[in-house]
């Protein structure tokens, strides 16, 4: 969970979006879709990786594999709206500060 919080981290920052958007498009559409609605070629980069690694954990499911990359999706849109979220409010605060 670290190494997604960094590349969470690294990631540019997104305009301010909907967590719960994110989710239901990420469970719906994957990677492409986030990447739709995020607007950024990473992320669709980084998702497909990480939905890669998973399926082939879980190869095993056959023609249900798809399954385990509906819910990743679902949370990795919910992680990267909320931390991109949190800072851009933390560079809004440290912004608005008088000097």
């Amino acid at each position: 969970m670290d190494e997604l919080t960094k590349l969470l981290e690294r990631m540019p920052r997104l305009k301010r979006k909907s967590a719960n958007v994110a989710v239901v498009v990420g469970f719906l559409f994957g990677g492409i879709g986030l990447a739709l609605y995020f607007r950024s070629v990473p992320d669709f980069f980084a998702l497909i990786l990480v939905v890669l690694i998973t399926l082939s954990l879980v190869a095993s499911l056959g023609q249900f594999g798809w399954l385990a990359g509906a819910p990743i999706a679902a949370l990795y849109g919910y992680l990267r709206v909320e931390e991109s979220n949190r800072r851009a409010a933390g560079s809004n605060e440290t912004s608005s500060r008088p000097q």
